[in-house]
């Protein structure tokens, strides 16, 4: 080997001493950054520590109510919208409509003459609540769908068929006549935790008044979900 290669093999040496020594110091470097203050090793590829206290309850996106694990909340059934509505004991099978309220807020009425409607801004019938469901008594060519309500009494069946395809019974519990002005609005629409169906339809034993083409009074029959 020459003087000349041999320099050479020198200064080639003293680079990669440079190297390994410029590695070493940025690896003992970045190895006494991450060591913890009490001595102990932390991981550089470790995520933060949580800053959330021991025996804290994990965060959820569901905020638990009444301090305890609660019991799982039964689902209910849906109720199906009524379709259909029979009276045996009168001989009643007619299609329901649906209707809400009259510009002057009163429950609208049925457009057919031998349907029923039901106040579908209320109660579904078979769910808590008082449902609804109104018909005429007559028209200009005769009877309508509901001209024999007035027969019915305490225990006669009423039963509504909903789009669901189940009947839901219902047991008649009373009868009532009022003057157009004293129908009790609250017995009638108010909320209540029992299920009811009240049936309303004009009083024929009543004045006709030819000009509003109405009856002085109404009928209201009151019933209640059987057991």
């Amino acid at each position: 080997m020459n003087r000349i290669q041999f320099f050479h093999s020198i200064r080639h040496t003293r680079a990669w001493i440079v190297r390994i020594t410029f590695v070493l110091t940025v690896l003992f470097g970045a190895f006494t950054q991450t060591a913890g203050s009490g001595g102990e090793i932390v991981s550089a590829a470790s995520p933060p520590a949580s800053t959330v206290p021991a025996g804290s309850p994990p965060r959820t996106f569901i905020r638990r109510l009444g301090g305890g694990a609660s019991a799982p909340v039964a689902m209910q059934p849906r109720i199906g919208q009524p379709i259909r509505l029979k009276i045996p004991s009168i001989n009643v099978d007619a299609a329901i409509e649906k209707v809400g309220q009259t510009p002057d807020g009163a429950m609208d009425v049925p457009k057919d003459y031998n349907n029923t409607a039901w106040y579908d801004l209320g109660t579904r019938p078979g769910a808590p609540g008082n449902a609804v469901v109104d018909g005429h008594v007559d028209s200009a060519t005769g009877k309508a769908v509901f001209w024999d309500l007035r027969k019915l009494v305490s225990g006669d069946q009423i039963v509504v068929v909903g789009d669901d395809g189940v009947e839901r019974p219902f047991i008649v519990t009373a009868s009532e006549a009022y003057s157009r002005a004293n129908v009790p609005l609250d017995r009638v629409f108010g909320s209540t935790i029992e299920t009811h169906l009240n049936l309303i339809t004009c009083d024929p034993s009543t004045a006709f008044d030819h000009t509003r083409g109405e009856y002085a009074g109404n009928l209201v029959v009151y019933a209640r979900a059987a057991s």
